[in-house]
């Protein structure tokens, strides 16, 4: 009955069988409700005025008592008003004390109500990149679908291409809601690759998704010389070479038919595919790139900052998605757009890199130590399945070896295309 409202969050009183709560706010009974009143402020008070008034149910059953939150005024920052009607609210199960500490506010996705997490720190990241706070309003949940990758979770990109909204596993979700403020100081505070992010927010279905910027440009039509997905480990991956995906041909001990079909010790077993595959991760874990002293010593820099607060944090297995635009130098430069971009000209070409951490909330959990004994014996080293400082030691060290800035010791065989590496290795 006296618990208060931690300190930077807006007051309010909860009026309502089964919430006792005094006014100043407070918890109750066997429920919780009135969500608006944990907007927090970020900065002012907004203007003064009765907000609309809004129903929550939630509690230790997920139906806690039915109550009304009245507030003085409106916080700053928040993302979608629902200014001049009332809304009524989700009826969300808070399943965690994580969840219940996080609860933020109730927002438009694609026309469709939502419930947010964390969003005063988000909001934060929003503001620093001139993200608009209706940013997400005509997404469409139907364009979700697969993509490449081990984790088999949704995504989409929003009409413009701008933004990504993924799909989160529980353990992403959970990882997000404990993690959101330290992430959230790197990407606001510090010069950082961290993707950055724009919303946490989970849908009635009880799906959760994460909203972050799009790593590489929105221009359509854009060709990319080369793009990769670097982990500093033999699971390094090259994606795309001259506008053509690099199609991932894997090896499973477990599954027979692709253990075999891709057998890298019978030759006669093994497909074009397959080699143009394994050629692209060698390239991707051992080529460097041409940069200036200068942007390679940031690029450093960031690389080392942001593993060791994803190391403390108790993260791994994140990767830095890099894309290269060659272009002649006569061409114009396209604008930054806001990413990490990095220019330089080098051979008569002008080399344009993009570049951001993406799937940074993994933690090191019991299988992924049961996984890191099974590969041991026979997997390439290093591992990628290894402790977070280990983790971030690779990582960080394999970047610092590939920027180095000096173009004298980047050799011409490491811009030799993967395809023609693959019809020499088939002759």
């Amino acid at each position: 009955r006296d618990a208060r409202f931690p300190a930077g969050y807006q007051r309010g009183r909860f009026e309502g069988a089964g919430f006792g709560g005094d006014e100043q706010g407070g918890f109750g009974g066997d429920g919780f409700g009135g969500t608006r009143a944990f907007r927090r402020v970020t900065s002012g008070a907004g203007s003064k005025g009765p907000v609309s008034e809004g129903t929550s149910r939630a509690g230790s059953e997920g139906t806690g008592s039915e109550g009304r939150a009245l507030s003085g005024g409106l916080p700053a920052g928040q993302l979608v008003p629902l200014k001049d009607r009332p809304m009524a609210r989700p009826n969300v199960r808070l399943s965690s004390s994580s969840e219940l500490r996080s609860v933020s506010e109730t927002v438009l996705v694609g026309g469709e109500a939502v419930v947010s997490w964390n969003d005063g720190h988000f909001a934060r990241v929003r503001a620093k990149h001139g993200v608009p706070s209706e940013f997400l309003s005509k997404f469409d949940f139907g364009t979700l679908r697969l993509f490449g990758g081990k984790g088999g979770n949704l995504m989409a990109f929003t009409e413009d291409r701008r933004y990504l909204v993924k799909e989160l596993t529980k353990a992403d979700h959970l990882s997000m809601l404990d993690l959101a403020p330290t992430i959230v100081d790197r990407l606001v505070q510090g010069d950082s690759l961290l993707i950055p992010l724009f919303l946490h927010f989970r849908r009635l279905n009880g799906t959760s998704y994460l909203a972050m910027r799009n790593v590489f440009p929105a221009t359509r039509g854009l060709v990319w010389h080369k793009k990769y997905d670097l982990k500093g480990n033999r699971d390094d991956k090259m994606l795309e070479e001259d506008g053509d995906e690099i199609v991932e041909v894997h090896k499973r001990c477990f599954a027979v038919s692709t253990c075999w079909y891709g057998c890298d010790v019978i030759p006669c077993l093994t497909t074009a595919s397959r080699k143009r595959y394994l050629l692209g991760k060698s390239h991707a874990f051992e080529t460097g790139f041409v940069m200036t002293a200068e942007a390679a010593s940031r690029v450093v820099g960031m690389v080392h900052g942001d593993a060791d607060m994803l190391s403390a944090a108790g993260l791994m297995d994140y990767s830095l998605m890099l894309g290269v635009v060659r272009q002649p130098e006569s061409a114009p430069v396209p604008p930054a757009d806001g990413l990490n971009q990095f220019v330089v000209s080098y051979g008569g070409w002008t080399y344009i890199y993009y570049m951001g951490i993406i799937d940074f909330l993994q933690t090191w959990t019991t299988s992924k130590k049961v996984a890191m004994l099974l590969k041991l014996p026979f997997a390439p080293k290093p591992l990628s399945t290894v402790p977070p400082a280990q983790y971030a030691h690779q990582f960080a060290s394999s970047l610092e070896r590939k920027f180095k800035g000096e173009a004298s010791v980047i050799g011409e065989a490491t811009y030799l295309g993967v395809s023609d590496l693959a019809d020499a290795a088939l002759m």
